[in-house]
């Protein structure tokens, strides 16, 4: 959260170096150009005055929240963060091509098309703070409760039914998160608890999209059919947000936030499988696009 480096040793160093090369080299040099010594004292207490100046600057920005230049690592600036929240799925755009399998996708008033509902959400990242208004991390998440049901009506050969699928989906992140309180100071709010500190974030990485459990029920007799085994799609995704900040201490901080993720796309498995008939059939895929709505809470612990 600050450097502590820099406020402590850093400023420290550049103090006696400033005052080592003020107050000494003048007095070396003196006396190659025969100064006059009975003047040497006066001198130094004037040059000692402009040694405190220059180190003055160094005296504020160590009390500042961070101060760490780009090129300075600093453990203190690594930090931890856990997040809860909500995901709200979106249309699936789902495409089915009946035409070229009518026996097992048959054509039907509602359409195949539909959202996932909503999953929790769980994520775990590990970042570092630059400057006090960029950070950035790597994150992981996972969702694991997204449920595809639609209804049909149906004069094909298996009449009225229900489809079914469900998906967890992981994503793997890098992500840049801009701070208000570093970009500019009204920005951020203080107050005796804590300093509210919005931000703006985005970030770009990998979705692994799971589909499980894919069948379909009768609606008149409950029999099950149509039904895939697992599979597994792995697709671009990126993801933008917003939220707000409060930093309690230099180590924590608690965070609300939305963010937009599009995920890419999942897909079924080709074939049908039915285990206590031996079916197992060639079938086309259903192909579909997991974009969501979130919002979570986040816990921040700088190391």
């Amino acid at each position: 959260m600050n450097c502590r480096c820099i406020g402590k040793y850093s400023m420290k160093l550049s103090c006696n170096i400033a005052y080592f090369v003020i107050i000494f080299n003048p007095l070396k040099f003196s006396k190659r150009i025969y100064m006059n010594l009975n003047y040497l004292p006066s001198c130094k207490t004037v040059l000692t005055a402009l040694a405190f100046s220059l180190c003055t600057p160094l005296l504020v920005n160590a009390q500042e929240y961070r101060t760490c230049p780009a090129n300075w690592f600093s453990i203190h600036n690594v930090y931890l963060k856990v997040e809860a929240g909500a995901s709200f799925s979106e249309s699936t755009s789902l495409s089915v091509t009946q035409n070229n399998d009518p026996l097992n996708w048959d054509p039907a008033s509602q359409g195949y098309n539909n959202d996932l509902g909503t999953s929790e959400i769980v994520g775990l990242s590990l970042g570092y703070s630059i400057y006090d208004w960029i950070d950035v991390e790597l994150e992981a998440a996972h969702r694991n409760s997204f449920r595809y049901q639609k209804t049909q009506t149906s004069t094909g050969a298996f009449g009225d039914k229900t489809r079914y699928f469900d998906i967890e989906n992981t994503t793997v992140m890098a992500n840049v998160f801009l701070n208000g309180n570093g970009l500019s100071q009204p920005i951020a709010y203080r107050t005796s608890f804590g300093i509210f500190d919005p931000f703006v974030t985005a970030g770009l990485g990998v979705a692994f999209n799971h589909m499980t459990d894919f069948h379909s029920t009768a609606t008149t007799t409950g029999d099950k059919f149509s039904a895939m085994n697992p599979n597994t799609t792995a697709s671009f995704a990126y993801q933008v947000g917003a939220g707000i900040n409060l930093r309690t201490t230099q180590r924590f901080m608690f965070g609300l936030g939305y963010r937009y993720l599009d995920a890419g796309n999942f897909e079924s498995n080709k074939r049908i499988v039915d285990a206590p008939s031996g079916i197992d059939d060639a079938a086309s895929p259903w192909k579909g696009e997991l974009k969501v709505n979130e919002v979570y809470l986040a816990l921040t612990y700088w190391l």
